[in-house]
């Protein structure tokens, strides 16, 4: 009986944490929540799980949504990075980019490991807190901060022009936020 309650228990906490993160779970956040580091990895074995990165699983066959990769990412970081520049605009869906990889923002003092990496471009800086937003739970820019980003980063004006129109007419960025942005576009293009 006591190997059925431990089933149910790894079971029940596994579907929950994975239904939160888009079917990815972490090892520290499972055996947080009392699951058994040696489950996990027995999970892993059976193939019950996919390893995706150290510490960082995704179930089989779970629906993926279009903010999947971006909820990767995140996790990858062990859920201290924020989702920025090209990505960034992606995720708020200000125009229509397709970013070849995911920028990530974190602390100055983290250190993100290195393997399983190498679709992300890492940079470290220090973020107010009102630059830091979510946008379907995933950890990302304010809009008003990707655009600025974005446009640091040299995504293409002509995109940049865009999301700041879009932004603006889904009311993400006030009236005198876009015409900062619109100054610093014709700043940054010499106009």
């Amino acid at each position: 009986m006591a190997t059925i309650e431990v089933q149910r228990n790894w079971s029940e906490e596994l579907s929950s944490v994975a239904s939160e993160n888009d079917g990815y779970v972490t090892t520290d956040e499972l055996v947080g929540r009392g699951v058994a580091a040696s489950w996990i990895s027995l999970l892993g074995r059976q193939g019950r799980l996919e390893r995706v990165a150290q510490g960082l699983y995704r179930v089989p066959g779970w629906p993926t949504s279009r903010l999947t990769q971006y909820r990767e990412a995140i996790l990858w970081a062990k859920g201290r990075a924020v989702i920025a520049g090209e990505a960034a605009l992606d995720v708020w869906e200000l125009c229509d980019v397709n970013p070849r990889k995911i920028d990530l923002v974190v602390d100055l003092a983290y250190r993100p490991r290195k393997a399983g990496g190498n679709i992300y471009r890492v940079s470290r800086r220090v973020l107010d807190a009102d630059a830091i937003d979510s946008c379907g739970g995933v950890r990302v820019l304010s809009p008003y901060e990707a655009i600025i980003d974005a446009s640091k980063k040299g995504v293409a004006s002509k995109l940049i022009l865009r999301a700041i129109d879009v932004a603006q007419g889904r009311e993400l960025v006030t009236k005198r936020q876009a015409a900062r942005l619109l100054v610093g576009m014709d700043a940054r293009d010499g106009k």
